[in-house]
């Protein structure tokens, strides 16, 4: 008999839809881990008692498809942009059904926060590599800036404010629309007060009409002191080929108390049960499992015991509609029914809280997809690059970085932890035969973590802690 038979979590893995008892998450525990999850708990701002959320990631399987306005914050007299804001939101949904949220999600937090420009005047901005016009294709007002590339690969504009800006308790977000390529990386860096002092944050973003990047802090040269921000420049480089893209509606919002971590594991696979699952439980971290719902109780998934046992722990069961082709690829029609089911399983299977939430498949969306996903859930997550600001704007595209990148990942969450940022790390397997993470790799970022002066969280911690949740 193999090793692997003889294990509990195995069986749970392995044991189908059959497997509905819960299993005790804290049978075992001895004094010491429970003061930890007592710990945890406290550190902790958001944390909710409830049903878990996960991520799921694309795999190659393949699978016949199925057939009230925000109130915006006060603008102080500090504030070098127009002092009308020109952002305007309906988050109502007039039809009603058991898979519709309330309010759109993407309108909900459209004008979160308040405005740092809204480029209805060009002056202030000049630029360093590519053309930058004006054009009527908004976001928000009556006016955006679209850039192209001219020759040179460099997208470059800049805007200074020669009196300096305090952004020392404020976060990031931008409107962008890129028209091609497909995907791109954007930065945006403020010169605090100089080059030699500087925040980068490095964002990757997709051709998806328009949609808010929410930006936190990937890379910091010097000592940047953000209470006296001199200059802010937006660049994208194109390598090869064309580059046009616009930009519009530059907002902050309030800066969080404390930063935060999310541990989401996309695709539901075995490992994140049995070898994940009783680290994390070692720390008291919860984390977030992105649900395949027709892959269930497959070899190399885990069964609904193991997941109704982590979601008793505090982890979350989130959607992850993933078929032979991404969401984008499918008829509208398809698309709008595989998000439906998928959340439909996740609420059947008592998976409701989770169930709010999506990870994209492939990490692909599109205009189309965003719209149908607004109506169906409060937050979607997507490969970003780097931490994002707690207050999201950008409710269907929270940027989440590679947890396989360890000392990337360390980084990331050192940067959370020091601008109260949100730092979602992305796993698939751990301490599989693979060229993923390690055990033992795994085990050191989440030491790493209970080190750092952070709060551990889930997409509904996360939404909860929204001012318009």
């Amino acid at each position: 008999m193999s090793k692997e038979s003889l294990s509990r979590r195995a069986l749970l893995r392995v044991g189908g839809l059959g497997l509905v008892g819960l299993a005790g998450c804290m049978s075992g525990e001895d004094d010491e881990q429970a003061d930890r999850r007592t710990a945890r708990t406290t550190r902790t701002t958001t944390r909710s008692p409830s049903p878990t959320a996960t991520t799921a990631e694309p795999t190659t399987e393949g699978t016949v498809e199925p057939t009230g306005t925000e109130p915006t914050e006060e603008a102080t007299d500090e504030e070098p942009s127009p002092s009308t804001d020109l952002c305007s939101a309906d988050p109502r949904i007039r039809e009603r059904g058991p898979l519709l949220v309330a309010r759109n999600s993407r309108e909900l937090r459209k004008c979160a926060g308040r405005p740092l420009d809204s480029f209805e005047d060009l002056p202030p901005w000049a630029s360093i590599s590519g053309a930058m016009e004006a054009t009527a294709e908004s976001y928000a007002g009556t006016q955006a800036v679209a850039l192209k590339t001219t020759g040179d690969p460099y997208l470059s504009v800049r805007r200074r404010f020669s009196d300096g800006i305090d952004l020392s308790d404020r976060d990031l977000s931008l409107a962008v629309a890129l028209e091609t390529p497909d995907a791109e990386q954007l930065e945006v860096r403020l010169f605090a007060p100089d080059v030699e002092n500087s925040i980068t944050c490095e964002r990757d973003f997709k051709a998806a009409g328009w949609y808010r990047l929410d930006l936190g802090a990937s890379t910091v040269q010097g000592s940047p002191d953000l209470s006296e921000v001199r200059e802010l420049r937006i660049r994208t480089y194109s390598g090869s080929g064309p580059l046009r893209m616009t930009v519009d509606s530059l907002r902050t919002t309030e800066r969080a108390e404390r930063g935060a971590v999310m541990l989401t594991f996309d695709d539901n696979h075995y490992t994140q049960y049995e070898t994940a699952f009783p680290i994390t439980e070692a720390f008291g971290f919860p984390g977030v499992v992105g649900v395949i719902p027709h892959s269930v109780g497959n070899s190399s998934k885990n069964s609904l015991g193991a997941m109704r046992e982590m979601q008793a722990a505090g982890w979350e069961m989130v959607s992850h509609p993933q078929y032979d082709r991404s969401i984008p690829e499918m008829h509208p029609r398809r698309a709008r029914e595989a998000i439906r089911e998928s959340k439909r399983w996740l609420i059947e299977n008592g998976f409701e809280r989770g169930a709010q939430h999506l990870v994209w498949p492939y990490n692909d969306y599109d205009a189309g997809s965003l719209e149908i996903a607004s109506r169906h859930h409060h937050l979607g997550f997507a490969f970003g690059g780097c931490p994002v600001g707690r207050q999201v704007t950008g409710s269907l595209s929270v940027g989440r970085v590679h947890g396989d990148e360890i000392e990337r990942s360390k980084r990331m969450i050192d940067l959370a932890a020091e601008y109260n940022n949100l730092a979602v790390l992305m796993y698939h397997t751990i301490g599989a035969d693979d060229d993923r993470i390690g055990k033992q790799e795994f085990e050191s970022v989440m030491a790493h973590i209970d080190r750092a002066d952070i709060d551990i969280i889930t997409p509904s911690d996360l939404r909860a802690s929204l001012p318009t949740a």
